[in-house]
């Protein structure tokens, strides 16, 4: 996707990849990474009416955003289970939506 990732990432989560070798599998989580680019974008357009000379790219990402990715890596590369990654996301979900 075309999301900007927060500086203090590991190498191992800028790496791009297939979640799944399903094709189905991989569509669905296609359209989830879709919607969260979608609800970030709404987030963006909301900060930048609410304080126009916001740069958004000069924002460092907080410890407990880094921490929620790294989790979310470490989670998906020791148990490759794509419903226990989606369960984790929803927190994320639910707060960019409610955010937009």
């Amino acid at each position: 996707t075309g999301l900007p990732l927060p500086a203090g990432l590991p190498p191992r989560a800028r790496e791009p990849r297939s979640i799944t070798e399903s094709e189905e599998l991989q569509e669905y989580v296609d359209e989830i990474l879709s919607n969260i680019e979608t609800e970030m974008e709404r987030h963006k357009t909301k900060l930048k009416s609410r304080w126009p000379d916001l740069d958004l790219e000069e924002i460092d990402a907080g410890r407990a955003t880094l921490n929620y990715i790294n989790y979310l890596v470490e989670l998906y590369e020791k148990t490759h289970d794509w419903l226990l990654c989606k369960t984790a996301l929803m927190p994320c979900l639910i707060g960019y939506n409610h955010a937009a």
